[in-house]
């Protein structure tokens, strides 16, 4: 299963050292893991991994992906989390929202008065 199809079926949350799984269209809760109770080796197991997903999940979509990796761990060592804030294109974000909608750009524009 793709990412993508994944996180339509799935919704997590993290409240206080507790990871909850949850159908993404009932909110039914399937079930979750708390970090508290876990062993100082199987926490560090789950940190390690999880860095490695933050690492391969920065900027996912760029062309130097060399550039992204090193970026994100760079972000990481200093102490931050890494988070991509590039520009947004606005012409694909209308088109995108103007999609989800069910709309034409032109509608979705008029009725934001724009």
């Amino acid at each position: 299963m793709a990412k993508t199809e994944r996180k339509a079926r799935v919704r997590t949350s993290i409240v206080g050292g507790v990871v909850t799984f949850a159908d993404a269209e009932t909110g039914k809760v399937w079930a979750s893991v708390s970090a508290v109770g876990m062993s100082e080796t199987l926490r560090m197991e789950c940190a390690t991994h999880g860095i490695k997903q933050v690492v391969n999940d920065f900027d996912n979509t760029a062309d130097d992906r060399e550039g992204a990796v090193r970026k994100a761990c760079e972000m990481l060592n200093q102490g931050q989390w890494p988070s991509r804030r590039g520009q947004v294109d606005e012409q694909a974000m209308y088109a995108a929202l103007a999609a989800k909608a069910g709309m034409t750009v032109e509608q979705l524009k008029s009725k934001l008065g724009l």
